[in-house]
């Protein structure tokens, strides 16, 4: 079984507000995310993975495109 991160749990491990991460899902970035009844639910490997992803050490980039 999956583990889950819910919306508000997500915006301060990536220091983003909840409207940053509705937009993210709208353009179709960000961690892949599930609807479960109405909730949006982030898989935490799915999480995970996409933060390990990201790039790291002073790049400048803070928010895919």
């Amino acid at each position: 079984m999956h583990e889950f991160i819910t919306e508000a749990e997500l915006g301060p491990i990536v220091r983003r507000s909840r409207i940053t991460l509705r937009k993210w899902r709208a353009r179709g970035c960000g961690p892949r995310w599930i609807k479960i009844e109405g909730r949006i639910l982030y898989p935490s490997r799915e999480v995970a993975a996409w933060l390990k992803a990201q790039p790291a050490g002073g790049g400048g980039a803070s928010e895919p495109k």
